[in-house]
């Protein structure tokens, strides 16, 4: 399947990449049509590197998925609060978790992203 070659390849970013402030909801659709590739998609969102001299690891968290737009003024930011709770992909995955899929809700990288907005 095409989506599957996408989203195991180095491009995979690109899909859930946007420049214009409109709402991506790819990430959104995958969670539910295909969740198994989202899974990979969070996985790939999530960076471990190991620091050779003290043996010490590093893990950094690309929260884009979950971030599909950043307003660019507090007037859009109105407008599109009520989409943005609508249709942010951590809500499909609590809806998804009440329907007994549950991993992708419990996935470290939503998590991260739960605990780094609570800060």
């Amino acid at each position: 399947i095409i989506l599957e070659g996408i989203v195991k390849s180095e491009w995979w970013f690109a899909g859930f990449y946007n420049e214009d402030y409109h709402l991506c909801k790819n990430f959104n659709v995958m969670c539910k049509k295909y969740p198994s590739l989202a899974q990979i998609v969070q996985e790939k969102s999530i960076i471990r590197q190991t620091i050779q001299s003290c043996s010490a690891s590093v893990t950094t968290y690309d929260f884009q998925i979950y971030e599909g737009f950043q307003p660019s003024s507090e007037g859009m930011a109105n407008d599109i609060t009520s989409a943005w709770q609508d249709h942010h992909p951590l809500t499909k995955l609590v809806l998804l978790g009440k329907h007994g899929n549950e991993s992708l809700l419990m996935h470290n990288l939503t998590k991260a992203w739960v605990i780094s907005r609570w800060k």
